[in-house]
């Protein structure tokens, strides 16, 4: 846990392996699953939780073994898997937005869109859940946009913007950033910059993720743009601390966006090397588009071994 904590994956995933060799059935195989995700290799995360019973000790009623489940099968590409781990925890909790989650992405990946959309909108319904700000309708459209449904991911922003547009208590500025980061979701750069030109110029740093103002500068191509905000990115904790991993990931993206495809492919890498856990998100962002096709991408954006 002590390497865990300083983003050290492999030596973390190394002691993780020999805790499991002494204790095979220890419920914190879950963290050594989640290491292995972050190191690409989804099949060792679906034997390790295989091997595992959700019904016992600190996993029962919890969620990290059915989302780390999901998304180990959804690097591998078995949709139909992740589906039906999606259900199986869904059967515990039908209104939990983590599962609903795993859900949207398992139906995204099967291309059945209608289904995907009729949960999206089923969950606007739902109360506010605590501890998660996610929503399962962000995730249907960044991952129909990843799955080859542009128009679909499209027509499911418009409906959260409507959605977003009549909700009370939000101040002008907060429903601002909300639509940049929808229309940035979608690859509509301009839309999202329209959508900040009412926050004063001074006031964007402080209110508005300076990484998403990075990736937007690099979007029109402004590299003075892109430095200024990156630096202010490193230096302003925005919601929390960011770590050395995530500015290096921020780089690669605009490198990306910018054309940058070897000097991208670096960040990638140092991102990794840095201790970033989030390998699926690969897949997901529309500012690697780009680099889809291109080996050394695909080598880093799919798992290395199978179940």
């Amino acid at each position: 846990m002590t390497a865990w904590i300083r983003a050290d994956l492999v030596t973390s995933h190394a002691a993780g392996k020999n805790l499991m060799r002494v204790v095979p059935n220890s419920e914190w195989a879950v963290v050594v699953a989640h290491d292995a995700i972050a190191l690409g290799r989804a099949g060792e995360a679906v034997r390790t939780l295989r091997s595992l019973d959700p019904n016992r000790g600190w996993l029962e009623g919890g969620h990290w073994y059915w989302s780390t489940l999901g998304v180990s099968y959804h690097l591998l590409g078995d949709y139909d898997s992740e589906l039906a781990t999606a259900n199986a925890a869904l059967a515990r909790n039908p209104d939990d937005r983590r599962f609903l989650q795993i859900r949207v992405k398992a139906l995204a990946g099967l291309g059945r869109v209608s289904e995907a959309e009729a949960d999206c909108t089923r969950t606007l319904s739902l109360r506010a859940q605590t501890g998660w700000s996610l929503q399962p309708c962000d995730q249907l459209i960044s991952e129909l946009w990843a799955h080859g449904f542009p128009t679909e991911a499209r027509r499911v922003a418009d409906a959260i913007i409507a959605h977003d547009s009549v909700v009370s208590g939000v101040t002008d500025v907060v429903r601002s950033a909300r639509l940049a980061d929808i229309y940035s979701k979608v690859k509509d750069y301009a839309a999202a910059e329209r959508a900040l030109q009412g926050i004063p110029p001074a006031d964007l740093a402080k209110q508005v993720d300076p990484n998403l103002l990075a990736i937007l500068a690099a979007a029109r191509a402004d590299r003075t743009a892109v430095a200024r905000w990156l630096t202010a990115g490193d230096s302003v904790a925005f919601g929390s601390i960011r770590s050395t991993s995530t500015r290096s990931f921020v780089r690669a993206r605009t490198a990306a966006l910018l054309g940058e495809r070897d000097n991208a492919i670096a960040w990638i890498n140092r991102a990794f090397e840095e201790g970033f856990r989030f390998h699926t998100i690969l897949h997901l962002l529309p500012e690697f588009d780009r680099l889809r096709g291109y080996p050394p991408f695909e080598a880093l954006a799919h798992s290395v071994d199978r179940p």
